[in-house]
């Protein structure tokens, strides 16, 4: 086997642009269930085995039908179709896309109702390795085609409507290596196949009856229309290059097989193939940026946290010279400079040093044309706090007894109902913040699914103890007036901390609690639970890592004590990156009664938006400028 070249790429949504249209002829079509030799009602992953010459093709619904599903679900056919060699039992129940790859001499299935890529051998009968599309990529739910460069051995995965509309790329061990959207040129993507010579990849869209090719990196290049065809594809599926069927042709033509499922669960499936036209004379497209989407999130420190920019630069590769795309990152709109780890590179880290709203753009270039997107992010304060020690998570149990040391959270049913209190320290929220959201993130210890009701209070108090196992220690403390209801969806998997367990938003009782006038930061804050049903939930002693979780999002509070200022009259311009020196005579206040002392101050001008850093100035951070 030769050694791997391995690519760490991350490619996201694409803009939408025009594509140069290209020609594509219909060179003939084959019935993949012709009432005896191919027996593959929808057939919808095609691959070609060069050792042997043959077609495979894949069917993923005929074992739906059972007065023709004989257990076989591949098939190893002529280019022609018009012989069969194998009909095989491939264990695999949707077998939806399959590719042969010469670099490692292994067949790949993919199937979009258990979301995995398989490897098999030449037997193509017993899985050998297997991964989880979901695991590399959360949204891709929909994994269709699938095909893989003979050179390099990178398997290219389409995920489809139902997933991400994009495709993920792995290396022939099924380690993943990068992804790229196609959403912005495709409403279905189905069929993925690897142009050998051209080194570019071709999809086809099942809804819009069209074939996109594009390069590994996901730029787009051409649209190929399909829908003239006679007769007509009904639901185009996968795709592969291979010899023409003709023997009488060049043995170098190449053409594109397109299989076609036709009717969902139906005898009709069909093969089409079809004549692609040399690629013309490459002009150069400017290049394809894309900044991601907005955002909104919370940031627990703003001194040490990062957060990665999920942007994209990507190219045809041309002008010849230089051939190269270039990026860079700036800030556009802020309450403060953000730092890039590395300006240039799409998905840089990038540290937020207070809350706003910032917004940054991303600009490449590749020569000849410069193209830029900017996305925003709103940037709020945080914090998440666990449980930390085995007495700040609690039961009570109806008899009034307290239990510190229990393995699990039963909320809140355990033979009788019983009330429960979680507990946060150190909670560095200052005294009136605003609270934005908050929220407790459990896990699951136990699958549980019957009708629960849970009412949710804290405790109304400046900086609340730790429980006791001392009677009603829980019931007997006070409780806000602000209470919020759960109830929560069925906990249906162990060790489970998503969605369905989390609470509802509980701002409105972290709001009661941070207003009381002795709230200071770094105090305690408690949760009482009562209610009734059943969830089970991991408690200190029982995961430590999967203890409560409390998460609160907040604005900062502005400082009075800091009025703004205006810099005015400056008698000279004030270039970015510039010093200068200015008078408190030079500066208006906003509020009238500041005094004017005598104490002179430089400016440093900031790139893009006017933020000004003081030096000497006392307690003077920031201002606004004018300039006269």
């Amino acid at each position: 086997m030769r050694g791997r070249q391995r690519r760490k790429v991350t490619f996201e949504r694409l803009e939408e642009r025009t594509l140069l249209a290209a020609d594509v002829t219909l060179l003939g079509y084959i019935d993949t269930w012709d009432g005896g030799l191919i027996r593959s009602t929808d057939v919808a992953g095609i691959t070609y085995h060069p050792p042997s010459g043959h077609l495979y093709l894949a069917d993923s619904e005929i074992n739906e039908l059972p007065d023709v599903f004989n257990g076989n679900n591949l098939f190893e056919i002529s280019l022609s179709g018009s012989e069969l060699f194998r009909e095989i039992a491939s264990n695999n129940s949707e077998p939806t896309g399959i590719t042969y790859n010469q670099f490692d001499g292994y067949f790949y299935v993919t199937n979009d109702n258990l979301t995995r890529i398989t490897r098999y051998d030449a037997a193509l009968n017993r899985p050998l390795i297997e991964v989880d599309t979901r695991d590399a990529v959360a949204s891709a739910e929909d994994p269709e085609g699938i095909t893989s460069d003979p050179a390099t051995g990178l398997l290219y995965v389409v995920d489809g409507r139902e997933g991400g509309q994009q495709v993920l790329v792995y290396d022939a061990d099924l380690v993943f290596q990068y992804k790229f959207s196609v959403a912005a040129q495709m409403r279905d993507a189905e069929g993925i196949a690897f142009h050998p010579t051209r080194n570019t990849l071709f999809l086809v869209d099942g809804a819009d009856k069209k074939i996109v090719e594009y390069l590994p990196n996901g730029f787009p290049l051409r649209e190929y229309d399909i829908r003239t065809f006679t007769p007509s594809p009904w639901a185009p599926q996968g795709l592969t290059f291979a010899h023409t069927s003709d023997p009488t042709d060049d043995p170098d033509a190449m053409a594109l097989y397109m299989a076609d499922r036709m009717v969902d669960n139906y005898p009709d499936g069909r093969v089409y193939e079809i004549a692609v036209a040399p690629a013309a004379p490459e002009q150069n497209l400017a290049p394809v940026v894309d900044a991601g989407a907005d955002q909104s999130f919370w940031i627990p420190n703003f001194q040490t946290e990062t957060v990665s920019l999920d942007g994209s630069a990507i190219d045809d590769g041309l002008p010849e010279p230089p051939a190269t795309l270039t990026s860079l990152w700036e800030q556009i709109s802020g309450p403060a400079l953000v730092s890039f780890d590395d300006d240039a590179a799409p998905d840089t880290p990038v540290r937020f040093p207070e809350p706003g709203t910032y917004v940054l753009r991303l600009t490449a270039s590749d020569g000849e044309f410069t193209v830029s997107d900017q996305a925003t992010f709103t940037v709020k304060q945080g914090v998440a706090i666990r449980v930390d020690q085995g007495s700040d998570d609690a039961e009570q149990v109806s008899s009034g007894t307290v239990h510190l040391r229990s393995k699990d959270l039963e909320l809140v049913t355990d033979s009788s109902q019983q009330t429960v209190g979680i507990r946060f320290n150190n909670v560095t929220i200052p005294q009136g913040t605003t609270i934005d959201n908050a929220y407790i993130q459990f896990q699951t210890d136990e699958i549980s699914s019957e009708q629960t009701l849970l009412s949710i209070r804290a405790e109304s108090s400046d900086d609340t103890p730790t429980f006791l196992s001392r009677k009603h220690n829980i019931s007997n403390r006070n409780t806000t007036a602000a209470s919020v209801s759960w109830a929560p969806q069925p906990w249906t998997s162990l060790s489970e901390a998503g969605p369905d367990q989390r609470t509802p938003d509980l701002k409105w009782l972290v709001q009661e609690v941070v207003d009381r006038p002795d709230w200071t930061a770094e105090n305690s804050l408690a949760i009482i639970i009562t209610g009734f049903g059943r969830r089970v939930a991991e408690s200190y002693e029982g995961d430590r890592d999967g203890a409560p979780l409390l998460v609160v999002e907040f604005d900062t509070i502005p400082l009075d004590d800091d009025p703004p200022v205006e810099v005015v009259n400056t008698g000279a311009a004030l270039a970015e990156g510039a010093s200068h020196s200015i008078s408190t005579a030079e500066l208006n206040y906003a509020d009238a009664e500041q005094p004017a002392t005598a104490v002179r101050y430089t400016i440093l001008v900031a790139p893009l938006f006017g933020r000004l850093e003081l030096a000497g100035s006392p307690g003077l951070a920031a201002a606004s400028f004018t300039q006269a």
